[in-house]
């Protein structure tokens, strides 16, 4: 649950080029304070030059990957939630043509026969809708769907 908060999160970063700018502002300070920990902690730990800086470049090297492991993460997280949009959006369709398939075919049918054909679609329409968008309110309608 945490994780697609975060993929939200990322996709309302996303959605603003001043909200990018600001992102790429905000994470190229925190890795130059995670870089300068990093080079503190040698210093601190009076670790030899020639290991001292291979080993920063590897711990900041880590934290980038692991940085960069979570925005794919979140990039195929919704890229998933859009498929499913899709797929819910073309049952929606298949329905839909169908239904109106049957109430074009309903033109063709005696009168008394014809208001059922009509009805049984519209019902199929609303019953997609329903299960497709549970909750959703039509604008217009005080009814919800």
């Amino acid at each position: 649950m945490a994780f697609q908060n975060f993929v939200v999160f990322l996709g309302k970063l996303s959605d603003s080029h001043p909200r990018i700018w600001l992102s790429v502002v905000a994470v190229t300070v925190l890795f130059g304070l995670f870089g300068f920990a990093a080079d503190a902690a040698m210093v601190y730990l009076d670790v030899p030059h020639d290991v001292h800086a291979g080993l920063v470049g590897a711990v900041v090297g880590l934290g980038a990957g692991l940085c960069f492991w979570i925005v794919l993460a979140g990039v195929r997280e919704r890229r998933a939630r859009l498929a499913d949009e899709i797929q819910r959006l073309a049952e929606l369709n298949h329905t839909v043509r169908n239904s109106l398939e049957v109430i074009t075919w309903a033109a063709h049918v005696p009168d008394g026969q014809h208001r059922t054909i009509v009805l049984e679609s519209t019902a199929r329409i609303e019953e997609k809708l329903r299960e497709l968008f549970p909750g959703m309110v039509l604008r217009g309608r005080s009814t919800r769907i």
